[in-house]
């Protein structure tokens, strides 16, 4: 009797957990972008372009120029299948050179810019760090999430949509 009620018990939960995994959704580009679309935001962001900027201002000043601060994600949008549009609050990033500290630049340049995945050449996240790398972009784009589970998460769908939005990915290579 005891061994038929413990079958019964692991049939049930066996069930149940099939059942689970089941009803998880299919992932696809489409909810990989709403996945991001819902946790990015509010999180802490320093773009490659940011970072290129302040070498080609230190280059032609003839002086170090150093960068402080983290801008913020206000908005990321699927804009298509393999594109987004995304907004950035730089407010809080400063710009330092010859002991001044300014404001970055135009920091509304930095707003409505659209990115194919299709340009992503590599994913890396190291801790609660994403860092993503884009064609012609010498420094790497930064999202700093505070939480390692939550990067690991959001570093496999950027890396799920670079694999499936690649345009040479057609050739087995």
């Amino acid at each position: 009797m005891l061994r038929k009620a413990l079958f019964i018990l692991a049939a049930a939960g066996a069930a149940a957990a099939s059942g689970a995994a089941a009803a998880q959704p299919a992932q696809t580009v489409e909810s990989a972008q709403e996945f991001l679309r819902i946790t990015l935001p509010g999180n802490r962001y320093m773009g490659g372009g940011i970072r290129t900027m302040v070498d080609n201002v230190s280059a032609e000043a003839r002086t170090n120029v150093t960068i402080s601060g983290l801008g913020t994600i206000t908005q990321y949008q699927p804009a298509g299948r393999c594109k987004v549009l995304t907004s950035y609050d730089y407010s809080q990033v400063r710009l330092t050179a010859r002991g001044e500290s300014l404001p970055i630049p135009n920091p509304q340049h930095f707003i409505g810019a659209t990115a194919s995945f299709g340009d992503m050449t590599g994913v890396q996240v190291i801790g609660s760090v994403v860092y993503l790398s884009w064609k012609g972009n010498t420094h790497r784009s930064e999202i700093y999430l505070g939480s390692e589970s939550l990067a690991n998460r959001v570093g496999f769908a950027f890396e799920f949509l670079r694999m499936n939005c690649d345009p040479a990915a057609a050739t087995g290579f």
